[in-house]
């Protein structure tokens, strides 16, 4: 487009991404990455990489909700996703939801640390006590679909004071 690389660089310091898409925002020296807009095996594996090579201050810690509407592989698909965390050299892997087990039972497989791990059955569970969990300079991934409601996870931690 004969654009030279100097406005380019420019015009993306002005871009601004879709809503609850890979959208970073800060609570200070916290950043949160809110994908919280639908979630797939594709969408997940992908963010779970981009997150893996982002460069952090702190810990990295992933929070991820169910992928819902797979149908009977739905097990095997949250499984297989998880087998992607050990990717990142995550410090904490926490599951939302009814098939939270077994995001943690694939990154286990291909080892991350038990005690990297935790899982809590809802959203309304994890807002509990997720957002006491963190800490300034943390970067935290909240991915899940939207009818999980992780969206309000991503507000807890926003407004929480660290």
């Amino acid at each position: 487009m004969d654009l030279p690389p100097q406005q380019i660089v420019e015009a993306f310091k002005e871009f601004e991404g879709p809503p609850m898409r890979l959208k970073p925002m800060r609570n200070g020296s916290l950043l949160v990455l809110n994908d919280t807009y639908n979630a797939n095996p594709g969408s997940m594996k992908s963010a779970i990489k981009t997150f893996s090579v982002l460069p952090a201050e702190g810990r990295k810690i992933v929070v991820l909700g169910d992928m819902l509407e797979l149908g009977e592989q739905s097990g095997a698909l949250h499984e297989k996703v998880g087998e992607h965390l050990s990717c990142g050299n995550f410090d904490l892997v926490v599951g939302v939801g009814k098939q939270a087990t077994d995001y943690l039972t694939g990154a286990r497989k291909h080892g991350v640390p038990s005690e990297s791990l935790i899982s809590f059955a809802s959203t309304e569970e994890a807002l509990g006590i997720l957002p006491g969990m963190l800490a300034p300079k943390d970067s935290v991934l909240v991915k899940g679909s939207r009818k999980m409601g992780l969206e309000r996870i991503v507000d807890a931690v926003l407004a929480s004071e660290l």
